[in-house]
């Protein structure tokens, strides 16, 4: 599925130049943004080697896709996602050229640390925008089973197994989303960005004692977000 879809992205640069309902001016365009990005990821006792270094390498490539991202906008070469902007930074992540250059476990703290050089392209986006168009679709059709279910796969796949959840987060479907969260919880329990996605889910419904232990979770993972969040309800 992605090669064909990249194939219609690449038709979409060749026909129209680079526009697209995400890219602002098709006139003018940089070469690929060249970032140095590093994350570290704090492991759980159940974490595997491949996981931990799995979620460390995503956190670094998000940071990229972050900076580029704001770096096209400023330029007016970018529009603003809005609502759906992490779903389509998560899935762009994933599409973005990226090499360790270094990296380090520290055993004993349980921390595995990563340090990229990445290329990030106007392309990536683009690439993203139909991945979730094409996602959403797929999602619309499953039926109660498969939404109460919600299968999650045993292959280590952050960008799009977060955007799913916030697919769900944007069109309201708070209950889907937390159950589809429940399940990536376990499968990643020391990932902080799934805490925050769910105690955002859990504010939405009001369940505040939930939310204010996700968030405790998340910021205690060092997720930057969930501690603002603290703070600012302090």
């Amino acid at each position: 599925m992605r090669k064909s879809l990249w194939c219609i992205s690449l038709l979409i640069l060749i026909v129209f130049s680079y526009e697209s309902p995400g890219i602002a001016d098709g006139s003018k365009r940089d070469a690929p943004m060249v970032l140095l990005t590093d994350f570290t990821y704090r492991a759980g006792d159940k974490d595997s080697p491949e996981k931990s270094k799995a979620l460390a390498f995503f956190g670094a490539k998000k940071k990229a896709v972050v900076m580029a991202a704001k770096s096209l906008m400023q330029k007016d070469l970018l529009e603003n996602y809005g609502k759906q902007q992490e779903e389509i930074f998560c899935l762009a992540t994933n599409n973005i050229s990226a090499r360790i250059i270094q990296e380090t476990y520290a055993e004993k703290e349980k921390q595995y640390f990563v340090k990229i050089k990445a290329e990030v392209d106007i392309a990536d986006f683009i690439e993203a925008e139909i991945e979730n168009q094409a996602f959403e679709k797929e999602e619309s059709d499953f039926s109660w089973k498969e939404e109460m279910e919600q299968h999650i796969s045993k292959s280590i796949d952050p960008g799009r197994e977060l955007s799913r959840a916030y697919r769900y987060i944007r069109k309201d479907q708070t209950r889907i989303a937390i159950i589809y969260l429940d399940h990536l919880v376990k499968k990643y329990s020391n990932w902080s960005d799934v805490y925050y996605l769910r105690a955002m889910g859990f504010k939405s419904m009001h369940y505040i004692d939930d939310m204010m232990k996700d968030l405790e979770k998340a910021c205690s993972l060092n997720n930057q977000d969930a501690c603002n969040a603290l703070n600012a309800l302090k």
